[in-house]
Parts: structure tokens; C-alpha cells; sequence
């Protein structure tokens, strides 16, 4: 038997609160864990879960008697090197990983001219990772037009061949970007537009995301209101959510 994940990546969806959980049957045998967690866990890596939970369950925690081989991939496909590093720093140095790219990325694809002198600055950077800052005179939370904008603009110009994806964490930016999109698509003034939605250009949430690629990734991380990241911060802050965000590039991260 071969189970293959990433813990540091999205789990899989739960629908109920299993810390507060006080069956019997459920605490002896913890079988709301994933089949990847579950294997860590008879490994002895007793981080999977609680402390309480440890106590009642049932099955021998132990490298020793499991005998359970656990073996780190640490070479990606996928990115280059600078991402690599940055991941690694970021989220698999808690696994003492040293994460290696084997990966050439095809530039080419990034030929683009755009009439603003600042996103053109973008595509003209070797720079594999890309951060965009701006001001604004009123905080967003759900919905952000800036950013909605700022997404338009760095695609309206790209070529068909290159593969785009737009992340979010809210569904509600989700669908002004898709909604912008498409009638940028449609668009006759913008005959060029390589746009094409759920075919070379997708938008979605982190968790539709996982387990893609595309050439160029952009993040929309929409919520700047202070109070409002404050009351989702597990939500938004998640390491797991931001780890899935920041790794679905080939080429490109914005």
C-alpha cells in the first residue's frame, strides 16, 4: 500500500468539529483522520493530533513496532529554484526538507507589452516571484475592485498560449473577477485578448486550486480591512491555505 500527500497542504474538507469530539468509539480509534494522518500518527508523529486525543487511543503509537517507512520528496517539477527556497524557508524547514527545483522556466511566454508602464514592469522582470503593493482609501473585505482591476490588467494583454489562474480566498471576488473576465473576453475592443475562461484562464478559490499548475498564477488576496483579518485569521493566515496559494506557478507568481 503507497499513500502519497502533503500535511502542509490542504486537508481534505471536514464538515464537523472533531476537537470537541467525546464518542468513545471515535476517540479509540480517531477515524476522522485522513488515511495520510493516520499513517503519521501509528509512525509517531503525535503532532497529527491533540494531546487529549493521544491518551484515549487505542492503537500502539510507535516508530519502532509500526514500522511504517515515511520517505520526503523534496524535489519539485514544477517551479524554479527562487520559489523553492522561498517555500522551503517559509514551510518545510519544520520538516528539515531541502527542497530542490529541476525545473527550466519558458519565459518566452511572458513577451507581453502593456500600456501600464508599472504592470509592464511586471512581465519585463526576470523575477519568478512578483509582489504588487497599493493605496487605497478604504479598507476591502470580501470584494476588492482594486485588486479585481489590477487582475484585469495583467492579463488583458497575455497570450493564449499561456496558462493563467487567479486565486482567491472569497467566493464573492471570485465572481467579479469571473464576471470581469468574461466580458473582457467578449469584448471587441480588445480583439487580442487571450482570454479564455475555464480553458487557458481559470479563477477559483485556494481549495479548487490544489493539485493544478498553471504558467502564471496570480493571487488576489482581496480582505485588507485590519478588523476583518483579525476575526478570520485562521482562515486567511492559514499556513496551509498560503502554502497552496504560493506553489501552483510554472513560471510566475504575482
Amino acid at each position: 500500500v503507497l499513500i502519497s500527500g502533503d500535511h502542509r497542504q490542504l486537508p481534505p474538507v471536514k464538515k464537523h468539529d472533531w476537537t470537541d469530539e467525546t464518542r468513545i468509539s471515535v476517540m479509540e480509534t480517531l477515524t476522522h483522520l485522513s488515511a495520510l494522518d493516520y499513517l503519521r500518527l501509528l509512525g509517531g508523529d503525535e503532532s497529527v493530533v491533540d494531546e487529549g486525543m493521544i491518551s484515549t487511543f487505542e492503537a500502539d503509537i510507535s516508530a519502532e513496532t509500526n514500522h511504517i517507512p515515511l520517505i520526503q520528496l523534496n524535489e519539485t517539477y514544477r517551479f524554479d529554484q527562487t520559489t523553492a527556497d522561498f517555500v522551503q524557508d517559509v514551510v518545510y524547514s519544520a520538516d528539515d526538507i531541502t527542497y530542490q527545483s529541476s525545473c527550466d522556466r519558458d519565459m518566452s511566454l511572458f513577451n507581453i507589452q502593456s500600456e501600464n508602464k508599472a504592470l509592464d514592469s511586471v512581465y519585463n522582470s526576470e523575477a519568478s516571484i512578483v509582489l504588487i503593493s497599493y493605496s487605497a482609501n478604504q479598507y476591502y473585505q470580501q470584494m476588492n475592485p482594486i485588486e479585481a482591476v489590477i487582475s484585469k490588467e495583467l492579463l488583458v494583454n497575455c497570450s493564449s498560449d499561456l496558462s493563467a489562474g487567479l486565486v482567491t480566498p472569497h467566493n464573492a471576488q471570485r465572481s467579479r473577477l469571473r464576471s470581469m473576465l468574461y466580458n473582457l473576453q467578449h469584448d471587441d475592443s480588445f480583439p487580442n485578448a487571450g482570454i479564455r475562461l475555464d480553458e487557458n484562464t481559470y479563477v477559483e478559490t485556494v481549495e479548487r486550486f490544489q493539485g493544478g499548475q498553471q504558467d502564471l498564477m496570480v493571487v488576489s488576496a482581496t480582505v485588507s480591512d485590519p478588523r476583518f483579518i483579525d476575526s478570520e485569521n485562521e482562515f486567511l493566515l492559514e499556513e496551509n491555505r498560503a502554502n497552496v496559494s504560493f506553489t501552483r506557478h510554472k513560471n510566475k507568481l504575482i
